[in-house]
């Protein structure tokens, strides 16, 4: 199925930077990055077989730059690279874990139920992570940028406290540190695994 224009109030750009419809074919994209010019429901196709993929966007219009969109567009709220990077890394140290389990407050990025431990690998740009060099705010649309990241730090501190009502120890490890050693990391959260601390931050 097609969506015509008038079910649509954005399109989107692969590399070439053309506009193009919903109706996605293999062929036009191979490896290419979509960008689309809504920040409503940003989205990255790295592959997608050989299958038509049918995408509609909801009636929403939010201008923004394309330099923006663009690196809204390569941007993953789960399975990022420092994620993967620490999960090999636990799993090689002998550490089992279940991912982004959502009978827990927030989704945890790992989940260590033998230890009865939660893990969140946060990013530093989006729940920002104070004093950090990637902690950057955007010069446009301040006040749309300001209020969302008030409420993912509100939320994130929401999801910590009901996990410790609950009994679960809660690990924060933030982006930059995997970024300058994952096997430091490792070492760090392996330890407190294995110890009774509460709460872990890695900064």
């Amino acid at each position: 199925m097609k969506y015509s224009d008038t079910d649509l109030t954005a399109h989107f750009t692969i590399a070439t930077g053309k506009p193009q419809d919903w109706g996605l074919h293999h062929d036009n994209l191979r490896s290419s990055s979509i960008v689309l010019t809504s920040l409503w429901d940003v989205t990255a196709v790295r592959s997608l077989g050989s299958e038509t993929i049918d995408m509609p966007l909801p009636k929403v219009k939010l201008q923004t730059t394309p330099q923006r969109s663009r690196m809204m567009a390569g941007i993953r709220g789960k399975n990022t690279w420092p994620e993967r990077a620490l999960r090999s890394a636990l799993f090689a140290s002998g550490f089992r874990y279940r991912l982004h389990v959502r009978g827990l407050p927030g989704s945890p990025d790992l989940v260590f139920a033998k230890y009865k431990a939660a893990l969140f690998v946060h990013g530093c740009f989006w729940h920002r992570h104070e004093g950090c060099r990637y902690t950057t705010v955007p010069k446009s649309n301040g006040d749309f940028w300001m209020k969302k990241f008030a409420d993912n730090v509100a939320r994130d501190e929401k999801h910590v406290g009901l996990l410790r009502d609950r009994g679960w120890r809660v690990a924060i490890v933030w982006e930059c540190a995997l970024k300058r050693s994952v096997e430091d990391v490792t070492k760090s959260v392996g330890a407190w695994l294995q110890g009774s601390e509460p709460e872990l931050t890695v900064e």
